[in-house]
């Protein structure tokens, strides 16, 4: 199993990420920790936004209990965050996404209606919160 964990670094990601460790080590799965860098921006802070992105995956794989003894790969890609999400769960094959409950009501709006059938004929998405959505519950 391969599994996609989003995170923003905010305290709903954070609780996403815990719960996305214990699933990857109960399954002994793959866990790719994602976080967006909006590229719409000057490319010298895309670069530093990157870097610290990259540094705060490493340090959070380090540092949270949950994630020790699961095969976590820290992940940084460029883009709007809804689209980055889906492209680094298709680059690996995830089975399933994990992400925080959406902060604003355009995440959700967007990425669970505008997505709704991209998402759901190809991942199974599970938010810390404990909603799922999707193909037939693992």
């Amino acid at each position: 199993m391969i599994i996609v964990a989003a995170t923003d670094f905010s305290t709903r990601s954070h609780r996403a990420l815990r719960q996305a460790g214990l699933l990857a080590r109960s399954r002994r799965a793959e866990l790719h920790l994602v976080h967006v860098v909006d590229e719409d921006q000057p490319a010298d802070l895309v670069r530093m936004e990157e870097r610290e992105a990259q540094r705060v995956l490493v340090e959070q794989i380090g540092s949270m209990p949950e994630l020790h003894d699961a095969r976590c790969y820290p992940t940084v890609v460029k883009g709007h965050p809804f689209d980055g999400i889906l492209r680094a769960a298709a680059a690996v094959g995830a089975d399933l996404i994990v992400m925080g409950r959406p902060s604003q009501a355009i995440f959700a709006r967007y990425f669970y209606r505008d997505h709704h059938r991209t998402c759901h004929s190809r991942w199974k998405i599970s938010r810390a919160d404990g909603e799922q959505r999707g193909p037939a519950a693992l």
